[in-house]
């Protein structure tokens, strides 16, 4: 989740919280954006303007500047989702861009002034509306951070007094009057203010303040729309994996049945194949035709149409098998042909050897077949 593009300055003269005026034209902000996007400096997204070592939620990925001469940030890298969710809610709505002098040491981009942080706050009302603050204060150099400017003026003017003080009566006096670290405590504060107007997650709503009781709700609300999306996807897994188990249990169902119904096809088929009604090389396939027959479905009427000759489908293909006929007649047979005098293949046998030997007899060579042929045909030796 990223925000939309939001602005963070703009060009025009600023006051830092020391009361500091500086001035900003577009060709040194155009610069700025140029070197940004160039280089490989990303500004840290922090809560604040931190001193010390404190974490970053992000990091801004890309600048730009509009014709209006105010710098956007259009894109954030690596945005902590939690972080996210809580700028999303309002609990940061304000912002704060903290800068690189272009002499400052440690400046990547020296000679134009460059982002050096972009702090987040909550509550702090805005001092240079819609945008934010100035803020000079940095050991290693000057920075410009954009904090409330009237906290960071008083502690300035109190400065300034204890000064005075100190130069008129001494610093032994001036802290009577106006302790120093008191005044330290006041500048900090003023550092630690900062103010913008809402990041762009949607269209800009009218102001609101959450308390931390509303901060913890909408993040109790995220969590658990978390673990609900959670258990859904838990659930679309488990749904799953059970339909794939139905699918498989239905296969094997299948398979079964498939089994079942062609061993009961076989059986039903073979008496026909030993009537001759069916070749045996034909069984395989008419079993398998059978066995795909529906027999839950419609019954036919083999003859006349009396519920005694109502049959399924399977009945009925073996009864039309069974009116069929005869492929093949395993009883002995020679050729084609019937036998005379109703001789028993034996006796034809016979009688062809008794042609043979009394043609022999007067010296013709006949051969069997021709014998048999004779016999059938009548003739005698």
């Amino acid at each position: 989740m990223k925000p939309k593009p939001f602005r963070i300055f703009r060009v025009g003269t600023h006051t830092d919280s020391a009361g500091t005026e500086t001035t900003f034209t577009r060709e040194q902000l155009e610069a700025t954006v140029k070197a940004y996007n160039e280089g490989e400096w990303r500004a840290p997204m922090v809560v604040g303007h931190p001193k010390g070592h404190a974490p970053a939620y992000g990091w801004v990925g890309k600048l730009s500047i509009d014709e209006a001469g105010e710098i956007k940030v259009d894109d954030v890298e690596k945005l902590n989702p939690d972080f996210a969710e809580l700028m999303k809610a309002g609990a940061y709505r304000n912002r704060s861009a903290s800068w690189y002098a272009p002499d400052h040491p440690n400046n990547p981009t020296p000679g134009v002034w460059q982002l050096r942080h972009l702090g987040m706050l909550g509550a702090q009302p805005p001092a240079l509306k819609g945008l934010g603050d100035v803020e000079f204060n940095d050991a290693d150099g000057v920075t410009v951070e954009f904090a409330d400017y009237s906290t960071s003026t008083i502690g300035y003017l109190f400065r300034s007094l204890r000064e005075l003080l100190i130069a008129k009566w001494g610093t032994e006096e001036a802290d009577k009057a106006l302790p120093g670290f008191h005044i330290s405590d006041l500048e900090q504060a003023g550092r630690d203010r900062v103010a913008e107007t809402v990041p762009n997650y949607s269209e800009p709503t009218e102001e609101t303040t959450m308390t931390p009781e509303e901060i913890a709700a909408l993040q109790a609300q995220a969590a658990k729309a978390t673990q609900l999306e959670a258990d859904l996807a838990a659930a679309n897994t488990a749904r799953q994996a059970a339909e794939q188990q139905v699918t498989q249990f239905s296969e094997q169902q299948a398979t079964a049945r498939r089994a079942v119904a062609l061993t009961d096809a076989k059986a039903a088929l073979q008496p026909l194949v030993t009537a001759g009604k069916l070749l045996p090389a034909q069984l395989d396939k008419a079993a398998e035709f059978m066995a795909g027959l529906d027999d839950q479905a419609k019954t036919f009427d083999f003859g006349e149409a009396t519920g005694d000759n109502a049959l399924t489908a399977r009945q009925f293909m073996v009864k039309l098998l069974e009116q069929a006929p005869s492929q093949v007649d395993y009883s002995e047979q020679t050729g084609n042909v019937a036998l005379p005098q109703n001789l028993t293949p034996s006796q034809l046998a016979d009688k062809a050897r008794e042609y043979q030997d009394a043609m022999a007899g007067k010296g013709i060579t006949v051969t069997s077949a021709q014998a048999v042929d004779a016999v059938i045909a009548g003739k005698t030796a």
